[in-house]
């Protein structure tokens, strides 16, 4: 089950914010990385693959948490270069298309702890 977080931060934090994601991100297929090479040492072409075989099953799961990460950080990014491209004309309209206090907002899924 997920569930939506959405959480402000100031709009020049944008960058550090995505910075800290993308870390995340990293550490994630890394992990992954360890995972995969371990499945692929532990092969042994026979009856025994089964936890081989879960192992995979929670690579592909851990791979479908990052991928739902790394299209968060698409889209905040895609947000940010576009406020950067196509600034307000005046501060006044920050603050109408925001929640009013001229924070950038973002949401998260439930499995992003990083």
């Amino acid at each position: 089950m997920n569930a939506t977080l959405t959480y402000a931060v100031d709009l020049f934090d944008v960058p550090k914010e995505l910075k800290h994601q993308l870390d995340y991100v990293h550490r994630e297929l890394a992990e992954i990385s360890r995972d995969a090479h371990s499945a692929g040492s532990s092969f042994s072409g026979g009856p025994d693959d089964k936890e081989v075989l879960q192992l995979l099953h929670n690579i592909r799961i851990h791979m479908a948490k990052v991928d739902t990460r790394l299209e968060d950080c698409m889209s905040i990014l895609s947000g940010y270069v576009d406020f950067l491209e196509n600034p307000p004309e005046s501060e006044e309209e920050i603050v109408e298309n925001d929640s009013g206090d001229g924070e950038a907002e973002q949401e998260v899924g439930e499995d992003d702890k990083g």
